[in-house]
């Protein structure tokens, strides 16, 4: 992701995942705390481009579906909105 692109800070996804604040990026995307709107949860939302040969989320999320268990984040969505893959896990 380039860091000049737009913000997301305060979109809301998939009508309920409200973007807070920026806390991480790597090398494929940013890493968000966003609050589930319907209950105040808060959780970590993982963001990457939507391209056809960038899909590491979609493939963390199938590895962390496996390794579900003590330690490991859990899954509360994957899906894709606008021009992004986003993973939402625990926090």
């Amino acid at each position: 992701m380039n860091p000049k692109s737009e913000s997301l800070i305060n979109q809301i996804f998939f009508e309920k995942y409200k973007i807070i604040k920026k806390i991480g990026q790597g090398s494929f995307g940013r890493i968000y705390s966003c609050q589930n709107i319907t209950n105040n949860e808060l959780f970590a939302m993982k963001v990457e481009q939507n391209s056809i040969h960038n899909n590491i989320l979609e493939t963390e999320s199938k590895y962390l579906l496996y390794l579900k268990g003590f330690g490991i984040p859990e899954i509360q969505f994957f899906g894709r909105a606008e021009r992004y893959h986003i993973l939402i896990e625990t926090l």
